[in-house]
């Protein structure tokens, strides 16, 4: 299965559930006239996709592959290189069906806590994230990590198949957080009784609640990053084409970004050369570029340079 192949199926399965599940939460805010749990949690894992991705995609320095249906840059909230379309549509309902999943095993057996409901949660989060995650997005590049701790937090640390373990950390303390709100069972779970009655309170109060679960469980990531811990580098060059290394579009120094434009403006128009400094640094570090000046100084044209800017012709 080609890495195409398992974003293709991952996409229309996304939005086709998204779909389904959308349409059950309309129909049961129309005939009750409020916001049921799902509902809620349909919300709230919105407010994760939009929100609260970015954030973790940061503190994980988590890539997706540029062969999704990326959002405008701008939706990654400038902390995230590129998001997918895909979680957006995936987010609000495979968190709580997985949640729902931990219940039903800490109901089966026999259990009302919501110590138990957690380790359910926890327990269903870990096998499909490991299952989807590290055992088939990583090793075919749908995602890539460019940053992690060494050992022990990271799996083969500083290759760039690494698997960022803080990742499975937070999907499983999340799916577990959210199992435990859910018990004893529906109708009486601690997650209903923080609903207000009002169909726009329940709809805030659940996208709070079910960001913040979200952040916490993704603390130790965002912990690590914001020390400077994530010392094992998977990549030192984007493995995707429009897709850049964190930082790596920063780096370039404004003057370095104002004297190409002027080079480049005596032979054609002002937003060509804008798009061409864009897609050069989004494909390459400022070292390489810095490299590639050397050699067109000796008049010798680097094809992958020409190669990066034919789109802006």
């Amino acid at each position: 299965m080609t890495a195409a192949q398992i974003i293709q199926g991952f996409e229309v399965e996304a939005v086709v559930v998204f779909a389904i599940v959308g349409w059950r939460v309309s129909s049961q805010l129309l005939t009750t006239g409020t916001l049921g749990v799902l509902g809620c949690l349909f919300v709230g894992g919105l407010a994760v996709a939009l929100v609260g991705d970015p954030i973790a995609n940061w503190g994980l320095t988590a890539l997706y592959s540029d062969q999704f249906m990326l959002l405008p840059a701008a939706m990654g909230l400038g902390l995230s290189p590129a998001q997918s379309w895909a979680c957006v549509f995936a987010y609000p309902w495979c968190f709580p069906m997985m949640a729902y999943a931990g219940r039903w095993i800490a109901r089966r057996l026999g259990r009302t806590s919501a110590s138990a409901g957690f380790l359910g949660g926890a327990l269903v989060g870990a096998a499909l994230f490991t299952l989807a995650v590290p055992m088939t997005f990583v090793p075919h590049q749908v995602i890539v990590y460019q940053n992690a701790p060494p050992w022990p937090l990271t799996l083969f640390a500083g290759m760039p198949g690494q698997v960022q373990l803080l990742d499975v950390l937070g999907i499983t303390v999340f799916v577990g957080l959210l199992a435990a709100i859910l018990m004893p069972e529906a109708g009486q779970s601690r997650f209903e009784r923080l609903l207000p009655r009002g169909v726009v309170a329940r709809a805030a109060v659940a996208s709070v609640v079910v960001l913040g679960l979200f952040l916490l469980a993704f603390s130790p990531a965002l912990a690590v990053r914001a020390l400077g811990l994530d010392t094992a580098v998977g990549f030192t060059h984007s493995p995707f084409k429009t897709v850049p290394l964190y930082g790596q579009v920063e780096a370039y120094p404004q003057a370095v970004v104002d004297n190409f434009v002027a080079a480049c403006r005596k032979n054609t128009d002002e937003r060509s050369c804008r798009c061409s400094i864009d897609a050069i640094r989004r494909r390459f570090t400022v070292d390489e570029y810095r490299a590639f000046e050397v050699r067109l100084a000796k008049r010798d044209v680097p094809q992958e340079l020409v190669a990066a800017v034919d789109g802006c012709r």
